[in-house]
């Protein structure tokens, strides 16, 4: 059965924020991601993205945001990270509207925009922040992690994805 973000999020059964909340793909993604809980998340979208509550995060500047938090990228003080010390690396997997692949068919390669389940398949090892059309989700080691239904939506174009490394101290 697939793990969907509301059982991999910390802290969002008891979330009074979370439980108002619609059109928070972005901040489950975030939080899933970033290995934070769903009010941390909440107020660094709510900061950082200027995502007003209960509306989505335009994908510009989802994308705006992420690489101007290229370098280093420090989450809001929680207990797990009290001195502010910059947790994550992220790094630009991808430029341009979508990550491209081949596959051979009658010994042709044909070059196509890459799909949420291939994605998962080739960078199944770490964390990454994924953008598809009008939506954001998590890919957890292979894992998708999101909606209830987004393990069963794989053909959609990946449009831009970001990994998240530990920052090296």
């Amino acid at each position: 059965m697939p793990i969907t973000s509301f059982e991999f999020i910390k802290g969002y059964a008891q979330s009074k924020v979370a439980k108002g909340e619609t059109n928070d793909c972005v901040v489950r993604a975030l939080a899933v991601v970033e290995d934070c809980d769903y009010d941390t998340a909440h107020r660094l979208a709510a900061t950082r993205m200027r995502r007003a509550n209960r509306k989505g995060v335009h994908t510009l500047t989802i994308v705006k945001y992420f690489d101007c938090e290229r370098e280093k990228y420090e989450l809001v003080k929680t207990e797990s990270n009290p001195y502010k010390t910059p947790m994550f690396v992220h790094h630009f997997i991808v430029e341009g509207k979508a990550l491209k692949t081949t596959y051979k068919l009658k010994g042709k390669e044909i070059k196509c925009d890459m799909t949420l389940g291939t994605f998962a398949k080739r960078y199944n090892r770490g964390r990454y922040f994924v953008v598809v059309r009008g939506h954001a989700l998590a890919v957890v080691d292979g894992q998708i992690i999101g909606n209830n239904d987004d393990p069963t939506r794989t053909r959609r174009p990946v449009r831009f994805a970001y990994e998240a490394k530990r920052a090296t101290h």
